[in-house]
């Protein structure tokens, strides 16, 4: 198990400490509720999914935090199990869709978050027997990702697969740079598909196809009628033609406006900058690549409408906010706050991977 980057005594502490970056987040995903839930009111719409579901990742991503602190691995074992439970449930050929609307696109999503879930399991472990059970969900969870047909997810799959294997194989002192370098197609993503929407590409250019691109065309008008306010969260079901808005941001900028728009950038840089910390270990690079290529994924697909998406992300992204805990002490420090009753504990541990 990754060790704990701050020390502590077995009978100190049975909660993270709250940091700068932790208190930056909470800030920013309020200001955003609280910002949905006015221009809900000033457009007459109904905003009170999105507010739960804002607060809903908010929690989520504390207690996945707070779950690592006590284990390292028990975070992401549990998305891995909430997946394998839709796959199993769903195991009928061919993983059925998620959402109102059916979306092979975030059933794929959802799998690759698992995938990247499972692959975090394998890299925080040390002994090989559970390493293995893991490394192999994750590779089965990957299948089922290609078999959604979802080219993103399936994408997001495989490369947590890779990241796992280069980490085992290929123990590196520094390892940010596999984070920063999916977070710059991320922003690459998101730039230049807003660019092509507003401007499209040069004459003998191809670019996205034209249904795809009609729900970006879509978003911008919203967005030109109604600058500030949007048109409301939800809004977008009924105003969009075609398939609706295939891309999360702009979807999210016709909705809340301006403001919502900068806000959501400003969550996906403070959840990349809260996962890419400085020893943050292995763990924190899986689930920084894959928080990565979903944001890039959600440049051309609607992953986001459907709610478990999210919240494993938030999960994924809380458990990799810090080391993992070894469990010897923090679990034996939550019994003795708990029952009172002091237990033998082993040495806390000084470092780890």
């Amino acid at each position: 198990m990754e060790g704990s980057a701050a020390v502590e005594g077995p009978n100190e502490r049975w909660w993270p400490a709250i940091r700068r970056i932790d208190v930056i987040g909470v800030v920013l995903v309020l200001a955003f509720a609280a910002w949905a839930a006015w221009v809900a009111r000033v457009t007459d719409t109904d905003g009170a999914h999105v507010v739960w579901l804002l607060l809903a990742l908010l929690i989520t991503a504390a207690a996945a935090r707070w779950a690592t602190f006590l284990h390292g691995t028990a975070a992401p074992a549990l998305i891995v199990v909430a997946v394998l439970v839709y796959a199993i449930a769903t195991a009928d050929g061919s993983p059925r869709e998620l959402g109102d609307a059916g979306s092979r696109a975030a059933a794929g999503a959802l799998l690759a978050i698992g995938t990247g879930a499972a692959a975090l399991v394998v890299v925080r472990l040390r002994t090989w027997w559970p390493r293995a059970i893991f490394a192999i969900i994750a590779a089965g969870l990957a299948g089922l990702t290609w078999k959604t047909g979802s080219t993103g997810a399936s994408f997001i799959a495989l490369g947590a697969l890779l990241v796992m294997v280069v980490l085992l194989g290929f123990p590196m002192r520094e390892r940010r740079w596999v984070v920063v370098w999916p977070g710059l197609v991320a922003v690459l993503a998101l730039l230049g598909t807003v660019a092509f929407a507003a401007l499209g590409l040069p004459e003998g250019l191809r670019g996205p196809d034209p249904e795809r691109v009609g729900g970006w065309w879509a978003a911008l008008d919203i967005v030109s009628e109604s600058p500030w306010y949007g048109a409301g969260p939800g809004a977008t079901d009924t105003v969009a033609a075609g398939s609706g808005i295939e891309h999360e941001p702009l979807r999210i900028a016709a909705e809340t406006g301006y403001i919502g728009a900068l806000l959501l950038l400003a969550i996906l840089w403070w959840a990349l900058a809260w996962v890419a910390r400085p020893g943050g270990g292995p763990g924190s690079v899986v689930a920084g690549f894959v928080l990565a290529a979903a944001i890039a994924h959600a440049c051309f697909a609607a992953i986001w409408q459907v709610p478990a998406v999210p919240l494993a992300l938030a999960a994924l992204a809380g458990t990799a906010s810090l080391r993992g805990g070894d469990a010897a002490w923090r679990l034996h420090a939550l019994w003795d706050r708990v029952t009172g009753d002091p237990s033998p504990v082993e040495e806390a541990p000084t470092g780890g991977s």
